[in-house]
């Protein structure tokens, strides 16, 4: 009798591979520890090092983020052309994507539903990843940075969940939050300018490039950024000023 088995088994077998793949993968599951930028004596040598090591890791969840892009665009495009609603496994996915940029998304699907979603699953561009990075922690060199793999000043609001800061007013109760990886922070920062209702302007303005067939460029989206910090036009300011100066550094990575 023919061996039907390896047929039937080999793509089952297959599926529930990818299925661990993915329930393990994800800035939660990575370790990593960041490197002591501080003893680093010159400028550029210290620069060059920060970004050496900034950069996959913004490229890393950049890549992951175009991926998803890549099949949510090829959806909309199938359900937009042919008028397919799309199967169930897409409509499974479709779900938990749109959980996970908090996105409203369920049937019958309706074109402010896509283009909510479209706007926030998207990249943030790598200069300007960088140089937030740079400035929110120091080069890497601030307390937060090192005790906390904070690398972009992000905030907590229940008690005890990071770091308080020495200097913080009496009658604030922020703190600064911690994570288990750099590449957590990366994630967390990316997520957060991708969903925060403050970040709206950011996410129009990059929509605005796609629609242009433009790459979405780090100098001009920096001026969509006044809500990050409460130095307002200085803040934004500054970033352009350190794009520029660390262009051709960026560059040669």
């Amino acid at each position: 009798m023919t061996k039907i088995w390896p047929y039937v088994y080999k793509p089952a077998i297959a599926f529930m591979v990818l299925i661990i793949v993915l329930m393990f993968s994800g800035c939660e599951r990575q370790a990593g520890k960041l490197p002591d930028f501080g003893t680093v004596q010159g400028t550029i040598e210290r620069k060059t090092l920060f970004f050496e090591f900034m950069s996959p890791l913004i490229k890393a969840e950049n890549d992951r983020i175009r991926h998803q892009r890549s099949r949510l665009v090829n959806l909309y495009q199938q359900f937009t052309d042919d008028s397919r609603p799309p199967g169930w496994l897409d409509r499974r996915w479709l779900k938990q994507l749109a959980a996970d940029y908090d996105v409203e998304f369920s049937e019958p699907y309706g074109q402010e539903q896509w283009q909510s979603l479209l706007r926030r699953v998207d990249i943030v561009p790598r200069e300007l990843a960088l140089i937030q990075a740079a400035m929110e922690s120091a080069w890497g060199d601030s307390r937060f940075a090192k005790e906390g793999n904070n690398l972009f000043g992000e905030h907590c609001s229940d008690p005890g969940c990071g770091i308080v800061p020495e200097d913080r007013s009496p009658d604030k109760a922020y703190e600064v939050a911690v994570f288990q990886s750099p590449l957590e922070s990366v994630c967390s920062y990316i997520h957060n300018l991708n969903t925060h209702d403050a970040y709206k302007n950011f996410r129009h303005t990059r929509s605005q490039f796609r629609k242009q067939e433009k790459k979405p460029d780090g100098y001009s989206l920096a001026k969509t950024l006044m809500a990050y910090s409460e130095r307002d036009n200085d803040y934004i300011r500054e970033i352009q000023d350190m794009i520029t100066d660390n262009r051709e550094l960026m560059g040669a990575l």
